[in-house]
């Protein structure tokens, strides 16, 4: 009777290679790893502005030196973002992109050693036209309330290569940055306002504009009770003033004057043949209430009220 054949296994010519892959990869001789390079800094290479100037202009090519020995690479950084390597070659020439202080550093390398050498120069830009400025700010100008101030340029043709620094000192002891800033007065009063305007390679520019700060912007309202002694009769009297307690202004027409007494504004309205209505107006500290005289038809009367 004939035995019935061995089946051999799916999975069985798989493990036959990866045994054999084993196998060749324990055999297999593992390379040594090289070590990186260790950089020694052993000497100071010699660097020189052939140009013999440490003042030069963005419009010149400069040219840099050093020794003139064998060496693999020469590493060029001009501190105005640029590097040049210039292998084999030990001069440089470079057009410098950077108004103001440059710093040149130079790396030079030897199989695994190096040498590196700074320099400084300064750079300006040539012909420079000048630059006139103004200060425009808000038109009214309110204590706490932010105000804005810009420096525009006031001259045609006015060009830099580099942008402009701002410099603000409010007037009041305050100070501030850039081409528009904003700053916010505690006081009211008259206020000298400067910027100074540097640029790399001109003069400084300095401009100035006195201002005026006033009370505050809102409105208020009081209904008031007048009456006169001398047999007038009372009415009620509502008014508008604006600024409190600075300066008060009445909003039907007209500013009333700082009398030289502290909080008592004086004014003239409506004036005819008859005389003006004269206002006297009294701000107390709290701003919840007014007292005011105002003078009708030669008549004194006094008024006070409260905030609506």
């Amino acid at each position: 009777m004939r035995s019935p054949a061995k089946t051999i296994h799916p999975l069985f010519p798989c493990v036959i290679v990866a045994i054999i892959a084993l196998a060749a990869a324990a055999c297999k001789k593992e390379e040594p790893v090289q070590p990186s390079p260790v950089w020694q800094n052993t000497f100071t290479p010699w660097l020189e502005n052939n140009n013999q100037r440490d003042t030069v202009f963005d419009d010149e090519n400069i040219t840099f030196s050093t020794n003139n020995t064998p060496s693999d690479r020469y590493i060029w950084s001009w501190g105005d973002g640029s590097k040049s390597d210039t292998t084999q070659t030990h001069y440089a020439i470079h057009r410098f992109k950077r108004i103001g202080m440059n710093i040149v550093k130079l790396r030079v390398e030897r199989g695994n050693t190096y040498g590196e050498k700074t320099d400084s120069i300064w750079v300006k830009h040539r012909n420079i036209p000048h630059c006139g400025f103004r200060i425009d700010s808000d038109d009214s100008l309110y204590v706490q309330n932010t105000s804005h101030f810009v420096a525009n340029i006031n001259t045609e043709d006015c060009q830099s290569n580099c942008s402009f620094g701002y410099q603000w000192d409010f007037g009041d002891g305050s100070m501030g940055t850039g081409y528009h800033t904003t700053h916010s007065y505690r006081n009211t009063g008259s206020f000298l306002v400067k910027v100074r305007i540097t640029r790399c390679g001109g003069p400084d520019t300095m401009v100035q504009k006195r201002i005026v700060v006033s009370g505050s912007s809102a409105i208020t309202a009081y209904k008031c009770l007048c009456t006169s002694p001398r047999g007038g009769n009372p009415f009620l009297d509502t008014i508008q003033v604006q600024n409190l307690p600075y300066n008060p202004i009445k909003v039907e027409g007209g500013v009333l004057r700082r009398s030289g007494i502290a909080n008592r504004y004086f004014g003239e309205y409506n004036c005819n043949l008859n005389g003006c209505e004269t206002y006297t107006l009294d701000v107390f500290n709290t701003l919840d209430s007014i007292q005011y005289k105002v003078v009708k038809s030669w008549v004194e009367y006094t008024c006070l009220g409260r905030k609506l």
